[in-house]
């Protein structure tokens, strides 16, 4: 029997503000990413086989707003839940 493997392929954390964010976790923590500008839209760290990327998180929001929310009128929920 084959046994399966659960792996986190890539965790997306949106930020505000995306220079700050890229100082922090590229220059203070030492990530590794092939990244050299300070507010590109998005950027990608390599940790051990897993990526993990900043995105702006206004366009975060409303990108999963797009993609996972019904037409019922519950925006706000989403947002604040993805804020917290």
């Amino acid at each position: 029997m084959k046994t399966i493997k659960n792996k986190i392929n890539v965790i997306c954390l949106g930020v505000r503000n995306m220079e700050k964010s890229i100082l922090f976790y590229r220059d203070e923590l030492g990530l590794r990413t092939n990244e050299k500008e300070y507010s590109p839209k998005a950027i990608f760290f390599n940790i051990s086989g897993t990526k993990f990327e900043l995105y702006p998180l206004e366009l975060l929001c409303r990108i999963l707003m797009k993609l996972i929310l019904p037409k019922s009128g519950k925006d706000s929920e989403v947002l604040l839940w993805l804020i917290m």
